[in-house]
Formats: C-alpha cells, structure tokens, sequence
C-alpha cells in the first residue's frame, strides 16, 4: 500500500508541508493586495468626495 509508505517517508511529509506553506504565503501576498486595493480605492473615492465638497 503507498498510503503506508507515503506516511512513514519524512521527505515526502517535509515536502508537503513546505508545499503547504509556500501555497499559504501566495495566498496571504493575494489577500494582502487585495485588502490594499480595496483600501486605496476607498481612499481614493473619499478624497473624491471630499475635492467635490469643496
């Protein structure tokens, strides 16, 4: 059974959780672009409102 051997091989888990851990990195740069682009277009459309207040 590989199932066995692919628990008991470290390597494979180590690769796993580096895998694991380069994919959670992307997906947190991602996040972080995306909450960044929110934010500046949030900025962005108040210091537009607040030039048209004028």
């Amino acid at each position: 059974m590989e199932g066995l051997n692919y628990t008991n091989d470290p390597s494979h888990l180590y690769s796993f959780w580096e895998v694991n851990l380069q994919g959670q990195i992307a997906y947190s740069i991602i996040l972080i672009f995306k909450y960044l682009e929110i934010i500046s277009n949030n900025l962005c459309s108040v210091y537009l409102k607040s030039n048209e207040l004028r």
